[in-house]
C-alpha cells in the first residue's frame, strides 16, 4: 500500500476502516525479500531458499 494512502483516508474519510489485503502485504514481502537477495548477491542457488523463508512453519 502507498505509504500516504492512511493519512489521505483519514482526511477524506474519518470514519473509514483501513483494511489491507493479503496479496498487497505479500508483494510488499516478496519485493522486499528480493531486494535484499540482490544486495546479498545471493551466489549459491538453493531451489525453494525463497520458499523456505516465507513458509507457514505450523503447517
Amino acid at each position: 500500500m502507498w505509504g500516504g494512502f492512511p493519512k489521505l483516508i483519514e482526511k477524506v474519510f474519518p470514519n473509514a476502516q483501513i483494511v489491507v489485503d493479503r496479496f498487497h502485504v505479500m508483494k510488499a514481502v516478496n519485493d522486499n525479500l528480493n531486494k535484499i537477495r540482490k544486495q546479498v548477491k545471493f551466489k549459491i542457488k538453493i531451489k525453494g531458499a525463497k520458499w523456505l523463508l516465507l513458509k507457514n512453519q505450523k503447517t
